[in-house]
């Protein structure tokens, strides 16, 4: 938490990231004697926040879309939704300012009666590379701990081209079941969790294209051109959702797997900043 007091010197907070971001999330707090008052964006792209002293005295907050890199064009009759910003003011301190901002996410969840699941995560023992007799293990400590939801998280697929010393990060892209690590597939560990009273919980990262996928050699139009240039050899490229067959084709293969395992679960990670990606020329 940063905490600075506010002088006349404005502070502007913000992602150019493609994403929240990791360095500050799409929040404000401003502290009175008597009251909290918080500001935050709902949104997942970029974004800023403009706090500022007024020569009355008054604080000013103001923020939305980053227009950094931003073009967008409306034609007649279309539109262009923003982001949704709350803001918040409690009698008390952060703490009861915070309860309350948590309050109302919760409110505003897609499934707001579904009890949110205790996880057990894989990555944080052994992030990747967990064949199938460790992950059994894992899952019996799990579920003596009491955990609800059992995550497999990165690690647990290949690439359709892999080179020597090549892990997570390089092999996302086809979202193919590594059988060397799960010889019979991801259903064998999701039907021990089950057995075990636990849901399964599978990672994904769809975005992600390794250097050495298939969905890379055989669609390049499929990948943002950062800047108008396309992803090195040996980088990962980020799939565009943007474009409707890309979509398809990254959520029809993600379905099947969760369908088959019967996962209650998915993690979604976005790891890659996405800058000014676009749509190629």
């Amino acid at each position: 938490m940063q905490r600075l007091p506010l002088t006349e010197t404005p502070v502007l907070l913000e992602s150019r990231a493609g994403k929240t971001g990791y360095r500050y999330a799409p929040y404000v707090a401003l502290l009175a004697p008597a009251h909290t008052f918080l500001c935050e964006l709902f949104w997942s792209g970029n974004w800023q926040l403009h706090v500022e002293r007024l020569a009355s005295g008054h604080m000013q907050v103001s923020g939305g879309l980053n227009p950094w890199g931003f073009r967008h064009r409306l034609g007649p009759g279309e539109s262009l939704v923003l982001p949704e910003a709350a803001m918040i003011c409690v009698e008390g301190d952060l703490n009861a300012a915070t309860h309350c901002l948590h309050d109302l996410r919760r409110k505003r969840r897609p499934d707001p009666d579904r009890p949110v699941p205790v996880h057990f995560n894989t990555w944080y023992p052994a992030a990747e590379r967990i064949p199938i007799e460790r992950a059994r293990q894992y899952a019996d400590r799990a579920a003596r701990l009491g955990c609800t939801v059992f995550v497999l998280d990165a690690g647990w697929y290949r690439a359709a081209i892999e080179r020597e010393g090549d892990g997570w990060w390089h092999k996302t892209g086809d979202w193919i079941v590594d059988e060397r690590l799960f010889p019979n597939g991801l259903e064998e560990l999701a039907d021990h969790c089950r057995t075990l009273g636990m849901g399964f919980g599978l990672w994904f990262e769809p975005e992600a294209v390794g250097p050495g996928a298939r969905i890379r050699r055989e669609h390049p139009r499929w990948l943002h051109a950062i800047g108008g240039r396309a992803p090195g050899d040996n980088e990962r490229g980020i799939l565009h959702l943007g474009i409707a067959e890309a979509r398809a084709a990254v959520r029809d293969r993600m379905l099947d797997i969760l369908r088959r395992t019967g996962a209650v679960w998915m993690k979604w990670d976005f790891n890659a900043d996405l800058h000014q990606g676009g749509w190629s020329a």
